[in-house]
């Protein structure tokens, strides 16, 4: 029977495997984790349970191991991209050192419809992917009022890789 709404985490695990989705499943702490690569983005959502609320928090980092000089661009460039984004969602973790995108996914009482959580968390993977270019640029070195800009310019593909992007 197919998976058609997602209500707890057996249910998305249900629907990770209804779509073929190669993950890995970490029931003790309710976590599923999926590499993701595209358009030379590589990274890991982390999809994460949670028991006692009713959500769902999908998880991709976008920059891991910031320089403890980049920090302070880091922030700024968290805040200015919120702001200015229609989905806000970027985060910095202080103690590990990396930028990320974060989107709680509210869970209905009855469940969320499976196409539409599948939905969310791509929104996730699609935020983290459309600005780690800009991202990376600043963690090397360019300054966070033009990461907006920089990531707009190369995704309507006006504009040569950012110079501080690495890959």
């Amino acid at each position: 029977m197919p998976v058609e709404r997602v209500a707890n985490y057996q249910d998305l695990c249900a629907l990770l495997e209804q779509e073929k989705v190669q993950f890995q499943k970490d029931e003790a702490d309710l976590v599923a984790t999926m590499a993701i690569q595209i358009e030379g983005f590589a990274s890991t959502l982390y999809l994460r349970w949670e028991p006692n609320l009713p959500y769902c928090q999908a998880v991709c980092p976008v920059h891991l191991n910031v320089p403890d000089d980049r920090v302070a661009a880091m922030e700024s460039v968290c805040a200015r991209l919120n702001h200015a984004i229609a989905l806000p969602g970027f985060g910095f973790d202080h103690e590990k050192k990396y930028i990320y995108f974060r989107l709680t996914i509210p869970i209905e009482p009855g469940g969320m419809d499976a196409k539409f959580f599948g939905l969310m968390a791509r929104a996730c993977v699609n935020n983290a992917t459309d600005f780690a270019r800009a991202v990376s640029a600043v963690v090397h070195g360019d300054p966070p009022e033009g990461a907006l800009a920089a990531a707009i310019a190369h995704r309507q593909g006006k504009a040569a890789p950012t110079p501080g992007y690495q890959e």
